[in-house]
């Protein structure tokens, strides 16, 4: 058994302990958010590079931190950002950029608020 777990181990470093920039999985707003819904999230998530990671979002090339509607959490390879109780000038295209001395690599997702009907 000691062999089979060395294996993983050493594969588990091969893939996350390289030497490489992030890549990031493509971000999406869950469908039908409007004006009134309780939030919207995004995840950035990052599939390979090497740690430690750095993440940064954006809302229309301006960067965002958390206050009373606006949440960002990171942990790990993870980011969220979490905007609560949507109004129209939430709408817009959203970046995650995530850097570690490799490089960078950033995603966006456009918001579209649609009106409550």
């Amino acid at each position: 058994m000691r062999l089979k777990s060395d294996f993983l181990e050493e594969i588990h470093c091969l893939h996350f302990d390289s030497t490489e920039k992030p890549i990031i999985a493509p971000l999406s707003w869950p469908p039908g958010l409007e004006v009134g819904s309780l939030f919207g999230l995004l995840v950035c998530t990052v599939t390979r590079g090497t740690n430690p990671l750095s993440f940064k979002w954006f809302k229309d090339g301006k960067q965002l931190s958390s206050d009373d509607r606006v949440l960002v959490n990171t942990a790990g390879r993870f980011s969220t950002l979490e905007i609560r109780d949507i109004v129209s000038r939430d709408g817009g295209n959203y970046t995650c950029v995530v850097s570690n001395s490799f490089g960078s690599a950033s995603n966006s997702a456009s918001l579209d608020i649609k009106r409550k009907t």
